[in-house]
Protein backbone atom coordinates (compact mmCIF):
# COMPACT_ATOMS: atom_id res chain seq x y z
CA UNK A 1 0.00 0.00 0.00
CA UNK A 2 3.09 2.38 0.49
CA UNK A 3 4.35 1.67 -2.45
CA UNK A 4 1.16 2.13 -4.00
CA UNK A 5 1.13 5.57 -2.72
CA UNK A 6 4.62 6.75 -3.26
CA UNK A 7 3.98 6.29 -6.76
CA UNK A 8 0.95 8.51 -7.00
CA UNK A 9 1.85 11.01 -4.78
CA UNK A 10 1.37 14.22 -6.19
CA UNK A 11 4.59 16.15 -5.20
CA UNK A 12 6.41 13.46 -6.93
CA UNK A 13 9.39 15.06 -9.44
CA UNK A 14 7.30 14.05 -12.71
CA UNK A 15 4.38 15.32 -11.52
CA UNK A 16 5.53 18.39 -10.33
CA UNK A 17 7.59 19.21 -13.54
CA UNK A 18 3.96 18.00 -15.77
CA UNK A 19 2.25 20.63 -13.23
CA UNK A 20 4.79 23.48 -13.61
CA UNK A 21 4.78 22.84 -17.64
CA UNK A 22 0.85 23.17 -17.82
CA UNK A 23 1.17 26.40 -16.32
CA UNK A 24 4.02 27.66 -18.10
CA UNK A 25 3.26 26.74 -21.75
CA UNK A 26 -0.61 26.93 -21.77
CA UNK A 27 -2.22 25.87 -25.23
CA UNK A 28 -2.80 29.21 -27.23
CA UNK A 29 -6.03 30.84 -27.10
CA UNK A 30 -7.19 31.68 -30.54
CA UNK A 31 -10.31 33.61 -30.07
CA UNK A 32 -11.50 36.12 -28.37
CA UNK A 33 -14.87 33.83 -27.68
CA UNK A 34 -12.16 31.30 -25.92
CA UNK A 35 -10.76 34.29 -23.75
CA UNK A 36 -12.61 34.23 -21.02
CA UNK A 37 -12.71 29.91 -20.35
CA UNK A 38 -9.04 30.34 -21.47
CA UNK A 39 -8.07 32.42 -18.44
CA UNK A 40 -10.33 30.30 -16.26
CA UNK A 41 -8.58 27.20 -17.23
CA UNK A 42 -5.28 28.76 -16.60
CA UNK A 43 -5.51 30.16 -13.86
CA UNK A 44 -7.58 26.81 -12.24
CA UNK A 45 -4.20 25.20 -13.52
CA UNK A 46 -2.27 28.10 -11.50
CA UNK A 47 -4.50 27.42 -8.21
CA UNK A 48 -3.71 23.84 -8.52
CA UNK A 49 0.17 24.50 -8.54
CA UNK A 50 -0.22 26.87 -5.84
CA UNK A 51 -2.00 24.34 -3.85
CA UNK A 52 -0.27 21.00 -4.21
CA UNK A 53 3.44 22.84 -4.24
CA UNK A 54 3.20 25.69 -2.70
CA UNK A 55 4.55 27.10 -5.81
CA UNK A 56 4.15 31.36 -6.48
CA UNK A 57 5.14 33.09 -9.49
CA UNK A 58 5.73 36.65 -10.02
CA UNK A 59 3.68 39.31 -11.34
CA UNK A 60 6.09 39.95 -14.58
CA UNK A 61 6.44 36.04 -15.28
CA UNK A 62 2.72 35.47 -14.55
CA UNK A 63 1.59 38.01 -17.06
CA UNK A 64 4.65 37.24 -19.35
CA UNK A 65 2.83 33.76 -19.63
CA UNK A 66 -0.90 35.21 -19.65
CA UNK A 67 -0.23 37.47 -22.45
CA UNK A 68 1.54 35.20 -24.41
CA UNK A 69 -1.36 32.60 -24.54
CA UNK A 70 -3.34 35.66 -25.80
CA UNK A 71 -4.35 35.64 -30.25
CA UNK A 72 -2.36 38.26 -31.25
CA UNK A 73 -5.21 40.98 -32.07
CA UNK A 74 -5.32 41.37 -28.49
CA UNK A 75 -1.37 40.80 -27.76
CA UNK A 76 -0.37 44.14 -29.96
CA UNK A 77 -3.12 46.78 -28.24
CA UNK A 78 -1.65 45.30 -24.47
CA UNK A 79 1.73 46.21 -25.72
CA UNK A 80 1.10 49.56 -27.41
CA UNK A 81 -1.33 50.48 -24.27
CA UNK A 82 0.46 48.83 -21.74
CA UNK A 83 1.57 52.85 -20.51
CA UNK A 84 -1.58 54.06 -19.89
CA UNK A 85 -1.61 51.37 -17.13
CA UNK A 86 0.52 53.13 -14.91
CA UNK A 87 4.20 52.41 -14.51
CA UNK A 88 4.27 48.64 -15.05
CA UNK A 89 1.72 46.18 -16.97
CA UNK A 90 0.06 43.84 -13.38
CA UNK A 91 -1.54 41.00 -14.67
CA UNK A 92 -4.86 41.57 -12.86
CA UNK A 93 -5.14 45.14 -14.65
CA UNK A 94 -4.23 43.60 -18.22
CA UNK A 95 -7.40 40.99 -17.31
CA UNK A 96 -9.84 43.39 -15.75
CA UNK A 97 -9.38 45.08 -19.46
CA UNK A 98 -9.90 41.67 -21.43
CA UNK A 99 -13.21 41.07 -19.59
CA UNK A 100 -15.79 43.19 -21.39
CA UNK A 101 -13.92 41.96 -24.73
CA UNK A 102 -14.17 38.39 -24.13
CA UNK A 103 -17.85 38.93 -23.58
CA UNK A 104 -18.83 40.28 -26.40
CA UNK A 105 -17.63 36.77 -28.33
Amino acid sequence: MVMLAKRYDVKMPAKLLRSYLEVVTPPGIKGVSEVSSGIQKWEGKLALLKGLHNAVFDEALKLAIFVGMLPRDIQEPIFQNGGLMGEKLEYDKVKDCLQPCSTQG
